[in-house]
């Protein structure tokens, strides 16, 4: 079963990223409860909270790497995360390719840079929001409300 999953052909949601080679990050149902399983950590929280650090960031990656290696560990995710930024790696792209593979899957829905503007513009933001001046381009940016 394992090796019907590994050859599955890309899916919509599937976001390639450069870490040691070319990887695809696949955030499913099941990666999302790994993730929350070995962290001990609600991906809800995570993402409201906007509390992101490297354990964080490796558990992500190590949910979305394993439909195609189900024996990584998170450490060896570490391990490759650190050649790849000892290479040069760029944590705000990484996060980046995070979000894009959270968004694909429909499990989680980021509020886009364009609303937020719109929003701001037209005077629609509700009291007490965008008070904080967030970058909309910060890659860490948070969830729309009412997702995740």
């Amino acid at each position: 079963m394992e090796d019907q999953e590994r050859s599955d052909p890309p899916i919509s949601y599937d976001v390639e990223v450069m870490l040691d080679k070319k990887r695809t990050l696949r955030l499913t149902w099941r990666a999302l409860m790994d993730f929350e399983r070995e962290t001990k950590l609600l991906v809800s929280e995570v993402l409201d909270k906007g509390q992101l650090g490297f354990f964080t960031v490796a558990g992500f990656v190590w949910a979305g790497l394993r439909w195609q290696d189900r024996g990584l560990t998170l450490d060896r995710t570490a391990a490759m995360l650190q050649r790849w930024a000892e290479n040069g790696g760029s944590l705000p792209e990484l996060w980046h390719s995070i979000q894009e593979a959270l968004q694909r899957s429909k499990l989680v829905t980021f509020e886009k840079p364009e609303e937020k503007k719109a929003e701001d513009a037209n005077g629609a933001a509700k009291e007490g929001e965008g008070d904080d001046q967030e970058d909309p381009d910060d890659p860490m940016q948070r969830p729309a409300s009412g997702s995740a």
